[in-house]
C-alpha cells in the first residue's frame, strides 16, 4: 500500500513539474521567431580568416520563458544544412549566440512559453 501511494505521489510531482514547466517546446518557423533585444556579433576567428575560411552556421536554438538563449547547437538535419560549417566557424557562432536576449515567445493565446528555432550566421571574408 505504501508503495503504490508513493508511486502515486512521484507521478503526480511529475506531472505538476511538467505543466509547471509549459511540457516540451515548440518549433517554430523562421517567420515567428521571436524578435532580438540584446545581439552580441560573432568574432571571425583568427585562424578562419588566416586560412580564407568562409561559411554559413544554422544553429538550433532554444530560449526559455524569459527570453534567454538555454540551448544551442549546430543544426545536423541533412534537408536543413547542405555541408556541416567548419568547426571554427560554429564555435564562433554558438558562442555569439549563446550571449543574445529574445522577447519572450508567445503562443496563439496569449501565453509565455520556450521555443525551438533555427539561427542563420554568415561568415564572410571581406
Amino acid at each position: 500500500m505504501k508503495s503504490a501511494l508513493y508511486l502515486v505521489l512521484c507521478f503526480s510531482i511529475l506531472a505538476i513539474a511538467a505543466e509547471v514547466r509549459g511540457g516540451d517546446p515548440q518549433t517554430v518557423s523562421e517567420k515567428q521567431v521571436p524578435k532580438v533585444l540584446q545581439k552580441v556579433n560573432p568574432e571571425y576567428p583568427a585562424e578562419a580568416k588566416k586560412q580564407g575560411i568562409q561559411g554559413t552556421v544554422i544553429l538550433d536554438a532554444m530560449i526559455n520563458e524569459k527570453g534567454e538563449v538555454i540551448e544551442i547547437k549546430p543544426q545536423t538535419d541533412k534537408e536543413k544544412v547542405k555541408e556541416q560549417p567548419d568547426p571554427l566557424l560554429a564555435k564562433a557562432a554558438i558562442d555569439a549566440v549563446k550571449q543574445w536576449k529574445y522577447e519572450p515567445y508567445r503562443d496563439e493565446s496569449g501565453k509565455v512559453q520556450p521555443v525551438r528555432f533555427s539561427v542563420t550566421i554568415n561568415f564572410r571574408l571581406k
